[in-house]
């Protein structure tokens, strides 16, 4: 094979500094950690194919441009819809949905790596799932984190962003008791209140200090005695170093044990595993066994990519089975 013919492929398929770092952070570790802040591209590249047989080379690359085009495309919330909705995080999914028809007031606590954990798709499920067009409905509240821009850094900034949420969604926008409010409105109707309209990022020293008040103070009170709630605070970090699950958590049970509620801190939500795929397959698609054993390959070199996202996964599985 010509060392030409290596190159060639190797500049059609990776097209970015970026991407031959990543590619060979997966696939070529030892060449990787040659890797110098001074090299530009074409020096990484020579080192590559100086470092890698053109044969083990080419395969690679052959792979990695096949993944690539079964990723190609707009990768949207709207392409991995099918998917990214209905590979379940089993024990996180039971926990919320076994306890939707319970009286109690529960706070869940969910966590996750931000690309891998693909937690805005599970927060969408959840809500489709308790607030169906048809059937019993829970009501649905997103109190916003931000307001202009500015994240709550208070216990009282969380308080009044639920209090002009639930006040603007009852009508009652006069009202000023929020857990008169909420007592007199989940007799009629049970309540699932997200705290954040998408899962919260890491948070700064003032904002982690205004999650800790509302957990610890303005949620008990609020919530005493009231029943049919259910809370969810879920966020997400782009590294595992940035993670505040330990923190919250700590703070949650503080607050939940003053305010006579249940408390459920969720396991991480991590990447789908191929039993996961195999139960979504068996739920919401028609697929022989022949083709979920030739997919489970491809899924699984996928996935033990470092830099996959949940996307992407649901993505290609959308794409491979025509969703």
């Amino acid at each position: 094979m010509a060392n030409a013919d290596v190159r060639a492929l190797l500049r059609e398929t990776i097209r970015t500094d970026t991407d031959l770092d990543t590619f060979c952070l997966d696939y070529f570790p030892e060449v990787h950690r040659k890797f110098t802040g001074t090299m530009d591209g074409l020096a990484k590249q020579n080192l590559l194919i100086q470092s890698v047989p053109e044969d083990i080379l080419h395969a690679k690359l052959a792979e990695e441009r096949a993944q690539r085009e079964a990723l190609c495309g707009p990768s949207s919330y709207g392409a991995a819809l099918g998917a990214a909705l209905r590979l379940d995080r089993t024990t996180q999914w039971q926990s919320i949905v076994e306890s939707s028809r319970e009286p109690d007031t529960i706070l869940f606590l969910l966590h996750g790596q931000r690309e891998r954990a693909g937690l805005g798709f599970f927060v969408d499920r959840i809500c489709r799932f308790l607030a169906p067009v048809h059937g019993e409905r829970h009501r649905i509240f997103k109190v916003p984190f931000q307001t202009d821009g500015v994240g709550a850094r208070t216990g009282e900034d969380w308080a009044l962003r639920m209090q002009t949420e639930l006040a603007t969604g009852l009508g009652r926008r006069g009202a000023v008791n929020l857990r008169e409010l909420l007592r007199l409105a989940t007799a009629r109707q049970p309540f699932f209140i997200l705290l954040g309209r998408y899962p919260l990022p890491p948070l700064d020293e003032a904002e982690l200090l205004g999650m800790e008040e509302l957990l610890t103070k303005q949620l008990p009170e609020m919530l005493m005695g009231v029943p049919h709630i259910r809370v969810l605070i879920a966020h997400d970090y782009e590294k595992p170093t940035e993670t505040q699950n330990k923190k919250l958590e700590a703070s949650a049970r503080s607050g939940a044990k003053a305010g006579k509620y249940k408390f459920i801190p969720l396991d991480e939500a991590v990447l789908p595993s191929w039993s996961d795929v195999v139960n979504y397959l068996s739920h919401h698609k028609q697929v022989s066994e022949k083709r979920i054993a030739a997919l489970k390959p491809e899924y699984e070199r996928l996935r033990s990519r470092k830099t996959v996202s949940y996307e992407a996964l649901a993505t290609f599985l959308d794409r491979r089975l025509d969703t």
